[in-house]
């Protein structure tokens, strides 16, 4: 997909409320926005592109709280989304491509902190989920899943507790 213009406008893409993050999929073809409506939204890149009504494609999830920190998973067709909210909560979504895009939140719950969330991060290679929260804690979380269903599981790896925000 290569820019046909040099500006594309998602307006109201969040209601009155601006963006506060976002992020682009590995393959620059997915764009995930948060922000302050609680929504995190997500659009398929080429067809904000191809002169399509944009707003029609857009895919959101409430993720309850304000959204202040998105990422998508680095390693190659690893189809995951993360989300850091004000509520301390951290929420993992599933994007699919195979017919329209298609996003559900998967192990809703699993990870959660204190205070707001600052960042949410995945390794390179491996699907490794970080997460700094203002509560002083690092979690990283493995995403253990089989490719073939929604049998998905977010193992703890190991919760850092510092003594200052992150």
């Amino acid at each position: 997909v290569y820019v046909k213009s040099k500006e594309i406008l998602l307006d109201k893409l969040h209601g009155n409320s601006n963006p506060s993050c976002c992020s682009l999929s590995n393959d620059d073809t997915i764009l995930a926005t948060g922000g302050a409506d609680r929504n995190v939204s997500f659009v398929q890149w080429g067809a904000a592109l191809g002169g399509k009504d944009v707003m029609q494609q857009v895919k959101q999830i409430d993720c309850g709280a304000p959204v202040i920190a998105v990422d998508f998973a680095r390693k190659p067709r690893s189809p995951f989304c993360a989300t850091g909210c004000m509520d301390g909560t951290v929420h993992v979504i599933l994007v699919e491509t195979h017919s329209g895009l298609e996003v559900r939140e998967v192990a809703p719950g699993t990870i959660k902190h204190s205070k707001y969330v600052r960042t949410v991060a995945w390794s390179c290679d491996d699907n490794l989920l970080a997460t700094s929260s203002a509560d002083g804690s690092v979690q990283v979380h493995k995403v253990v899943w089989n490719g073939l269903d929604d049998n998905i599981r977010l193992e703890k790896v190991e919760t850092l507790n510092l003594n200052s925000i992150v």
